[in-house]
């Protein structure tokens, strides 16, 4: 069903994509036959999701593959281009007020309006979730809430510390499957992965975190003052990292820094999310053409409280949610 909603547009749009077509260098590699080895060892029902979605996306399989290792191959820093995200993190307040996750997700605007939001019951015994989908690609890379009421948004960062090991966008499916936090730490702390993102996470009456995970590391984080996070590592740990710090990203993250610390921004992390002043690049990426080839292809915001996780899905940061629901997790007391 997912590669049957996003078959036409991953036919249409992403095969016809330059960043795709680079990809092609890797097709029937020994790097590619390794990851996905290593993937199908660890995760063998999530990678029959990537069998399914070629299938049922009527696209090769090797196509499809590529598309979701686009971050794990040596030279994805310049495949990928300037795309990717802003996150805001606020702690909860004293148990009296939730805990709030919002992200931008940004991308090419070519994937504008196909795009989709995914609600996913799996009979494996994962948790179900709701997500935001790319076509052609596992969900779990964008933003999503589970049943177990833990919430994850992705951040891309550009290391340059690849290896052969799981996929980065099959680990993410598979914390998106995750019934704790504690489960999704053990799988972003194996040293057998690929290359990594940045994770922020949170669930019910459980823990707020940031999470830095490149293939050399993980290093988690308990978010207990505001801050956000755009597309390069910054955590202590990784401070020498080899790594790509694009344009965007540089501006992004001292803007959205800055507005943290101004005391007018409050609790609502739209008002930095759909931010487009300051000196650099803006937060928010709406304008199609604009100068760093990013574009806001949606924005949500998680409200995070002991049972329920409320949630708002946006087109448009600045304009109303277009989508929203709460996920009530059972009280164990």
């Amino acid at each position: 069903a997912l590669g049957q909603q996003g078959g036409a547009a991953f036919r249409d749009v992403v095969r016809n994509l330059d960043r795709f077509q680079a990809l092609q260098t890797w097709r029937g590699s020994d790097r590619l036959s390794a990851i996905e080895a290593a993937s199908r060892a660890a995760f063998p029902d999530l990678m029959r999701e990537m069998d399914g979605i070629a299938a049922g996306a009527d696209a090769d399989f090797q196509d499809i593959l590529l598309w979701n290792c686009r971050g794990d191959l040596p030279n994805s820093a310049e495949i990928m281009g300037e795309q990717g995200c802003t996150d805001v993190m606020i702690p909860a307040d004293g148990g009296v007020l939730p805990a709030v996750i919002g992200h931008n997700e940004d991308d090419s605007p070519s994937f504008d309006g196909h795009c989709f939001v995914a609600t996913v019951r799996p009979s494996n015994g994962r948790a179900g979730f709701t997500s935001f989908c790319v076509p052609g690609l596992l969900p779990g890379h964008t933003f999503g809430v589970n049943e177990a009421g833990l919430v994850q948004t992705i951040n891309n960062i550009r290391p340059r510390d690849h290896q052969v090991g799981i996929g980065r966008h099959v680990v993410t499916r598979a914390v998106l499957g995750c019934r704790t936090l504690m489960d999704a730490a053990a799988i972003l702390e194996r040293r057998d992965r690929a290359a990594g993102f940045h994770h922020n996470l949170g669930q019910c009456a459980g823990p707020f975190w940031a999470v830095e995970a490149p293939a050399s590391g993980c290093e988690i984080i308990a978010v207990e003052t505001p801050r956000a996070h755009a597309n390069h590592l910054v955590f202590d740990q990784f401070k020498n990292a080899d790594q790509r710090i694009a344009d965007s990203s540089r501006d992004r993250q001292s803007r959205a820094d800055r507005l943290l610390a101004d005391s007018s921004v409050g609790r609502n992390p739209l008002t930095i999310l759909g931010d487009s002043a300051g000196d650099g690049l803006p937060i928010c990426r709406k304008q199609l053409g604009g100068p760093d080839g990013g574009y806001t292809l949606a924005t949500a915001v998680f409200e995070i409280s002991a049972h329920a996780v409320d949630w708002r899905f946006y087109d448009d940061p600045t304009g109303p949610a277009i989508l929203e629901g709460r996920q009530s997790v059972a009280s164990n007391d």
